[in-house]
């Protein structure tokens, strides 16, 4: 059985491998250049995501409030309430208060 021989064999005789060129490093930006980046990409990007979060947070507050409204809504067109815009007045005034006295600041204002 003959076995072949490879250029990492001591003995072998035939073409030999050079080195390939090392290759030229990539530029490297200053640092300067890395946190403008920073600031000009990364912390918008922050800020907006953090705000959509709280805005999203705002909304998850007032989910009984507005659960309260459609149930009220869905009372009238059944029938189980009289269709009265008084009425309707009377009990938004009233979630407004109920939504005002519990959320605080957090409440929703027109």
């Amino acid at each position: 059985m003959q076995t072949t021989r490879g250029a990492w064999d001591p003995g072998y005789k035939g073409k030999v491998m050079r080195p390939s060129p090392t290759p030229t490093p990539l530029p490297v930006p200053p640092a300067m250049a890395i946190s403008e980046a920073i600031v000009l990409d990364v912390v918008p990007a922050l800020v907006e995501c953090a705000f959509t979060v709280a805005r999203q947070a705002f909304r998850v507050f007032g989910l009984p409030f507005d659960t309260a409204r459609a149930l009220y809504a869905r009372a009238v067109q059944t029938g189980l309430v009289p269709n009265s815009i008084l009425a309707w007045r009377d009990v938004e005034v009233a979630l407004d208060a109920m939504e005002t006295v519990t959320l605080g600041p957090l409440a929703r204002r027109v």
